[in-house]
């Protein structure tokens, strides 16, 4: 992730190196800091560090084109050599300072930005964590700002980190706050560290920023890939629209199509630059993911249906056999002589459980013991599993439901289910198999 004058800490060593006039409040006093190259860069005098711009492309899947950019700070020092944002943050010791950074910071960017976008776009500022909190009490410099700029409060995106600010009674009234100036809110960095979902539900942020980590995360683990469009789908129910950021390889660019989230952000799409990204350049690329995206989506969902096709056409022969009859284990056996079948088991039309689960014969389950006194259950109610539902919506046809973790065994498994009238009485009989060594490369 690019530095950023607002990084993680709130914090720097405590020193003040009169690097601001603690008289700065306007607009117009910090306009007297700002001045514009020969190329019409804007910059920013900020002590000894000059204040530039750059800018990430923020891309919606959907559209395929820029949405809006992430302003980036840049410096340099008297010499002209670039110099770390953490430390122009760092050469900031007491709050005056910060202030004064985060609002030049603001204006440099505010400026950077109009100059360039020729089409509506959303322009995401990061603000400085004790900034954020204090803001409802330090003066009316960010609505002069939008004043003086003619700038659309809609087109600007405050990120906030999700974990700096750990007084919620002050983060909620600087919530409160900026939305009231009638901003959009981005929760940043959601994912990294200890993800706070309480902050989603109450502060209810127009968008929430998946961290890059996830998407390295997603990379190695196949659990964790699995997990993220669940994810996803649960910030989409929360209200929020989901922007992954931190994308650098074309792998990580395609799982963001299968978590269905709304905007992509990282090295593969763009990188950050002084100038504005042109909102229909990366149209071919996105045409070209679009495809691969779909080309997946049916491999994939041929090869399950290779997979699953002999456990479906055993469950199903063993609904017949039921029906015509036979008893359960009997009618079953068929299916549990497939390899990675864990266990049969018949449900009446209320989900409750007839009778005991069905095993191979040769089943040795290591991790039973793990959930041993659920192992019993005769007369257990699963009519909350989709599972049960699909099948007495479909009756006479399969279903299969997602993975998920069986509490028979404590392993990831999926279950097969099909419903069949015996003496005129629903009755839906379900068969599990192990997910992760049957379906998992």
């Amino acid at each position: 992730m690019n530095a950023r004058p607002d990084d993680k800490s709130l914090g720097a060593p405590d020193r003040d190196t009169g690097a601001v006039d603690s008289g700065l409040r306007t607009v117009a006093d910090f306009e007297t800091l700002v001045h514009r190259t020969p190329e019409g860069h804007v910059r920013g005098q900020f002590g000894a560090f000059v204040l530039g711009s750059h800018f990430q492309p923020i891309f919606s899947l959907a559209h395929g084109r820029v949405v809006g950019h992430e302003a980036l700070m840049r410096a340099t020092d008297g010499s002209g050599s670039p110099v770390s944002p953490i430390d122009v943050l760092s050469s900031a010791g007491d709050f005056e300072s910060r202030l004064a950074l985060d609002r030049l910071s603001r204006l440099v960017h505010v400026d950077n930005f109009l100059r360039q976008a020729a089409t509506p776009q959303w322009l995401f500022l990061n603000v400085q964590p004790d900034v954020f909190v204090r803001s409802p009490h330090i003066g009316t410099f960010f609505r002069e700002l939008f004043r003086a700029r003619q700038l659309s409060k809609r087109r600007v995106v405050l990120e906030v980190l999700e974990e700096a600010v750990p007084d919620e009674q002050a983060f909620r009234e600087a919530v409160r706050f900026y939305r009231d100036q009638g901003c959009l809110l981005a929760l940043d960095d959601f994912g990294a560290g200890h993800s706070n979902f309480d902050r989603v539900w109450n502060i209810r942020p127009d968008i929430v920023k998946l961290d890059r980590s996830m998407a390295l995360q997603a990379s190695r683990e196949s659990r964790v890939r699995r997990m993220m469009p669940m994810m996803v789908s649960l910030l989409h129910e929360a209200g929020a629209l989901v922007l992954w950021e931190g994308l650098e390889t074309r792998d990580q660019a395609l799982m963001a199509f299968d978590c269905d989230v709304d905007f992509v952000q990282g090295y593969w799409f763009g990188r950050p630059a002084a100038a504005l990204t042109e909102p229909e350049s990366q149209r071919p690329n996105f045409e070209a993911l679009w495809d691969s995206f779909h080309g997946n989506v049916r491999l994939d969902g041929t090869r399950q249906r290779e997979l699953i096709a002999p456990y479906a056409n055993a469950l199903g022969n063993a609904s017949s056999l039921l029906a015509a009859g036979l008893s359960p284990q009997s009618a079953c056996r068929e299916f549990l002589e497939l390899p990675y079948s864990r266990l049969c088991f018949m449900l009446d039309a209320r989900g409750i459980q007839i009778g005991p689960s069905f095993e191979p014969i040769d089943t040795t389950s290591q991790n039973r013991s793990l959930f041993n006194p659920l192992s019993d259950a005769v007369g257990a109610n699963w009519s909350h599993r989709h599972y049960f539902r699909r099948a007495i919506e479909a009756r006479g046809r399969v279903q299969v439901s997602r993975p998920y973790l069986s509490i028979h065994g404590a392993r990831q498994c999926v279950t097969l289910s099909i419903c069949v009238l015996i003496n005129g009485e629903p009755i839906v009989l379900c068969g599990d198999v192990a997910w992760r060594d049957r379906f998992v490369e």
